[in-house]
């Protein structure tokens, strides 16, 4: 494993807020990891709420590794960090979700309360770009003795003329309170850093960092 992947793994945990004093571990992985989910992901949700016999009845923040050959659970309880190996077929059927359908190939779905988003729509000539972003979001529901299931409203983004998403991670971040997104823009005259959040009740791109050549 390399050092800037144990470094990761061991600040994801030791710096969250369960740590009184953030701490720098290296974590001695039996593999190569080149996957890395933290706390927050949908992966590491996936594997805390699966029941898997290895993890405690009630875990603390746990990160999740992989890589070609093993997998692996890392756990945060008060002080103490543990590594505990998963089978990676596991790792496989729990992580299958990051990627909805009609999701770009290789891209990540992000999950921020009742909102979830990904890329859509393969860019053109089959590069892994998207020409469009999908929004999905929980619409709240008044309490009632029946079960009823939870209306979602889909939203589709476009990045505007000439432009495309590039294929990397979506990030939520919060501005003025409100839950808005991060992409990546990519034009002909460059890249540019995209803000996707709500204007007059519709998602749409915000605004746009100036475009830098280069990726």
């Amino acid at each position: 494993m390399s050092e800037w992947a144990a470094l990761a793994l061991a600040l994801l945990l030791l710096a969250s807020p369960a740590a009184a004093e953030p701490r720098v571990a290296l974590l001695d992985l039996p593999f190569r990891v080149t996957q890395l989910r933290d706390a927050a992901s949908e992966a590491a949700l996936a594997v805390a709420t699966a029941g898997l016999p290895q993890l405690p009845r009630k875990p603390g923040p746990l990160a999740v590794a992989w890589g070609e050959t093993g997998a692996a659970v890392i756990t945060l309880a008060g002080d103490t960090v543990t590594v505990i190996p998963l089978p990676l077929d596991a790792i496989e059927g729990l992580t299958a979700g990051e990627t909805p359908k009609g999701a770009v190939p290789g891209s990540r779905r992000v999950l921020a309360g009742p909102l979830s988003a990904y890329l859509s729509g393969t860019g053109p000539d089959g590069h892994r770009t998207a020409t469009a972003l999908t929004l999905r979001e929980r619409q709240p529901v008044a309490m009632s003795a029946d079960p009823k299931p939870v209306p979602v409203a889909t939203s589709a983004v476009s990045p505007g003329p000439g432009a495309v998403f590039a294929a990397d991670a979506l990030r939520p971040v919060e501005i003025a309170g409100t839950v808005n997104l991060l992409a990546v823009s990519e034009r002909p005259e460059g890249t540019s850093l995209a803000v996707i959040g709500r204007r007059d009740g519709a998602w749409q791109v915000r605004g746009a960092t100036p475009p830098e050549p280069g990726p």
